[in-house]
C-alpha cells in the first residue's frame, strides 16, 4: 500500500514538473524543449502561437462588445484599447516562426502571424476613429478577414 502512495506521489509530482516547471524554464532560458502539445518543436511552437493569437482574438471580441453593441460607447473603448494593446505586443513578442523546419508549422504559423497582424491594424484604425470621432467603418468584415487568417493556421498547424 505504500509502494501504491508512493508511486501516485511520484506520478503527481512528474506532471507538475512537465505542466509547470517546463514552461517556466523553457521561458526563462529561451528555449523550447520540443515537448509542445503535438511532440515537436515544430508543431508545439506554432500550435502555441496559433492559440495565443486565437485568445488574443477572442478576448478583444467579448471585450468590445461593450464598446460597439448596441452603439458606439466610446468611453468604454480606451481600457479595451489598452488591454488588447498589451495582448497583442505579449503575443508579437512570444509568436516567433523562424526556426520551424517543417513547412505546414511554419505556414500555419505565418498565417497566425497574419491574423495577429490584422487584429492589430483593425484596433490602431478604431483607435484613432473613435478618439477623433469618425465612422469606424465594418469592423465586421475584417474581423471575417482576421477569423480566415485564424481558419487557415489551425487547419495547417493541428492540435
Amino acid at each position: 500500500m505504500k509502494g501504491l502512495i508512493k508511486l501516485a506521489l511520484f506520478v503527481v509530482v512528474v506532471y507538475l514538473a512537465v505542466s509547470f516547471g517546463r514552461p517556466w524554464l523553457e521561458k526563462i532560458s529561451g528555449t523550447d524543449f520540443g515537448l509542445g502539445e503535438m511532440g515537436g518543436t515544430n508543431i508545439g511552437t506554432a500550435g502555441r502561437c496559433v492559440a495565443m493569437v486565437e485568445r488574443v482574438n477572442q478576448d478583444f471580441v467579448d471585450r468590445s462588445r461593450g464598446v460597439f453593441h448596441p452603439r458606439l460607447d466610446a468611453e468604454a473603448w480606451p481600457p479595451v484599447y489598452e488591454a488588447t494593446r498589451n495582448r497583442l505586443d505579449k503575443a508579437r513578442n512570444e509568436c516567433g516562426c523562424f526556426e520551424l523546419d517543417s513547412a505546414e508549422a511554419r505556414d500555419g504559423c505565418r498565417a497566425a502571424q497574419e491574423a495577429l497582424s490584422g487584429l492589430e491594424r483593425m484596433v490602431g484604425e478604431l483607435d484613432t476613429a473613435i478618439r477623433e470621432g469618425r465612422d469606424i467603418g465594418s469592423p465586421a468584415r475584417r474581423q471575417e478577414e482576421i477569423n480566415a487568417h485564424l481558419d487557415r493556421a489551425r487547419r495547417l498547424v493541428p492540435g
